[in-house]
């Protein structure tokens, strides 16, 4: 897996974001993607399968947005989407998926709010943070 590239640049793009959780598999991305975040200010929360996911929701404090790799060993990406979806505390939290498969392999998939196709660069993975802190912020999200 490539890591992230940014392709544009990002001073001027800003989010309403203080804290990510990113789940994510792939150590070399998952570095990455919480690098990015510290410099935007957003506090980055790792968790590399599902199981940590869960734990990091219920220690709290709860975040603003999921990143969400879908294909991880152990609780797949798409089963935990689904327990996020049915519980009251965590429903509300939006939630980009990541994927290598194209975003039309997912089309079933309509409990996401965001779909981030890997490799994506640092300014589409911003702008996706953007539309979904607004969202959490209580601002409507523009699909």
């Amino acid at each position: 897996m490539r890591r992230p590239r940014c392709d544009g640049d990002l001073k001027n793009v800003s989010h309403p974001c203080k804290l990510v959780l990113v789940v994510e598999d792939d150590e070399d991305l998952l570095d990455s993607i919480a690098e990015f975040l510290a410099l935007e200010d957003v506090e980055p929360i790792r968790a590399r399968t599902g199981v940590e996911a869960l734990q990091a929701l219920e220690r709290g404090p709860l975040p603003d947005v999921i990143l969400l790799d879908l294909g991880m060993p152990g609780v797949p990406g798409t089963e935990l989407l689904e327990r996020l979806r049915k519980d009251a505390a965590w429903r509300s939290i939006p939630v980009a998926v990541m994927s290598g498969f194209a975003r039309d392999h997912f089309r079933y998939l309509p409990a996401a709010d965001d779909f981030l196709e890997k490799p994506f660069d640092l300014e589409r993975l911003n702008a996706a943070l953007s539309k979904l802190c607004r969202r959490r912020n209580g601002k409507p999200l523009a699909r």
